[in-house]
């Protein structure tokens, strides 16, 4: 009897320690489509990108490793879009998928609102048909926990992370770049553009990952998924059922059938390949370190390069002011094995200094020859003035004493004395005016010439009549 009782107590130990077993090692996974989409990934690529268009980008990149899911069991991963239904400060972001022309399932939604405050939250939610009822992922904020909410075992063991939380504000939620973006006043909500048949340039599908591997390769960024983001049982969001559940939600038969059939289930069947896509992403890891490694040498090599040539430009702008500025050059000299450094100055400051010196030399000399020859220019000027109005002065002399004999004598030659003297005053005066210009003073003096001659003509003759008329009044 004693060993009846002592074997069924260890049958029983057995059976229960392999059932906690199982019950580990499917806490891993939910058995379920949704396994080949980490919503904790996901929601890192949201936080990070700055567009919605960016993040579907993102969300189907093959190097992300983030989407491995194949709902329509075609073996080809399949397209994610992604789609925003707002409504007032409520954004719904459906990531969405086609497996036909028809058909399309949502995989899961971001619920993105803003209240009055400025303060916004966000919770990632799995759709239910590939991650089950109130499947949660949300930023760790830093509040009160809510006394009504326990939790669920079955998520807390399946983190496995006791390092520290990196808690956040719903203020600093939004301040993400993205959700500045949805909340801008010029944004129009993003739609995508590709449906089934019809799918970007970049996309090319590839074949689906087993679970384990894809597992495994994830495995390497738990801690920093869990230090940030949680589980979550309950929607935050009160309009969660009144506009995305019975609105915008779509449903597949088809993945229902698949699901209820466990025809999702032969990706959990090569647990071996986890070590492979440990090592793939350990290898990510340091090429993405080397890359980044890389770009910031070159971006330090880049400014110094910057700072040498603002260098260079400032010296070259201060000798161009400074114009004789002397530059100097550390020269080396050995003498009797004793190392000294002297500084030399460039052959620049003397250039310049001979040549302002001989433009200097040059531009005196030329103002000294125009200074005599704007002297010889003036006397050769004074003396044509000189000689030309010496000759107006005799003849005008003699022009009156001809016409006071002639008063004396005779009144009715008058008239013609008085014209001469006219003349040779009016030559006098035009005379008297001093020229501006060496051609000027030319012309003015030949002019005068003639007038002067002209005028002693005219009193010539007129001192010959004067005569006769003298010697006729004898006569009688």
């Amino acid at each position: 009897m004693k060993k009846l009782i002592y074997i069924s107590v260890i049958a029983f130990l057995t059976i229960g320690n392999s059932m906690v077993a199982a019950q580990g090692s499917q806490k891993e996974y939910l058995v379920l489509p949704g396994d080949n989409l980490n919503l904790y990934a996901v929601m890192d690529l949201f936080q990070s990108a700055e567009t919605l268009e960016a993040f579907e980008r993102k969300l189907n990149n093959p190097e992300q490793m983030v989407n491995n899911l194949d709902l329509n069991n075609d073996n080809y991963v399949d397209y994610i879009m992604v789609l925003d239904y707002a409504e007032d400060d409520l954004h719904n972001i459906v990531l969405r998928v086609a497996l036909n022309e028809t058909e399309y399932q949502d995989v899961a939604v971001i619920v993105v609102e803003r209240f009055p405050n400025g303060s916004v939250q966000i919770q990632l939610i799995g759709d239910e048909t590939l991650y089950g009822p109130s499947y949660i992922v949300e930023p760790i904020y830093a509040e009160t926990p809510n006394p009504g909410y326990r939790g669920n075992s079955v998520y807390i063991a399946e983190t496995n992370y006791d390092g520290p939380a990196v808690s956040t504000t719903f203020y600093e939620v939004s301040q993400w770049p993205i959700v500045v973006y949805v909340y801008n006043p010029y944004y129009r909500p993003w739609r995508s553009a590709w449906r089934w048949g019809y799918y970007p340039s970049y996309w090319n599908p590839w074949h689906p990952h087993y679970w384990h591997y894809y597992y495994g390769y994830h495995s390497h960024w738990h801690p920093h998924y869990y230090a940030h983001y949680r589980h979550c049982r309950y929607h935050r969001s009160s309009r969660y059922q009144t506009v995305y559940y019975s609105r915008v939600r779509r449903t597949s038969s088809t993945v229902v059938v698949n699901v209820n059939n466990g025809r999702y289930k032969d990706t959990y069947t090569r647990p071996e390949t986890r070590r492979a896509g440990e090592q793939i992403a350990s290898q990510r890891v340091s090429e993405r370190q080397r890359t980044t490694t890389g770009t910031a040498s070159v971006n330090s090599t880049t400014q110094k390069q910057d700072r040498t040539k603002v260098d260079n430009t400032t010296t070259r702008v201060s000798n161009r002011n400074s114009g004789s500025a002397t530059v100097t050059t550390p020269v080396r000299r050995i003498d009797n094995s004793r190392r000294t450094y002297a500084t030399q100055s460039t052959r620049v400051s003397s250039r310049n200094t001979s040549s302002n010196a001989s433009s200097n030399v040059r531009s005196e000399n030329a103002s000294s020859q125009r200074e005599t020859s704007g002297n010889n220019v003036r006397q050769s000027t004074r003396q044509s003035n000189t000689t030309t109005t010496a000759k107006p002065s005799t003849q005008r002399t003699t022009s009156r004493e001809v016409s006071n004999s002639s008063s004396n004598s005779n009144k009715g030659s008058s008239p013609t004395v008085s014209r001469s003297n006219r003349s040779s005053s009016s030559s006098s005066t035009q005379q008297a005016k001093p020229s501006q210009s060496t051609r000027s003073s030319a012309k003015t003096s030949s002019s005068s010439s003639g007038n002067s001659k002209s005028s002693a003509t005219k009193s010539e003759s007129g001192s010959s009549s004067k005569t006769n008329s003298n010697s006729r009044t004898r006569s009688r």
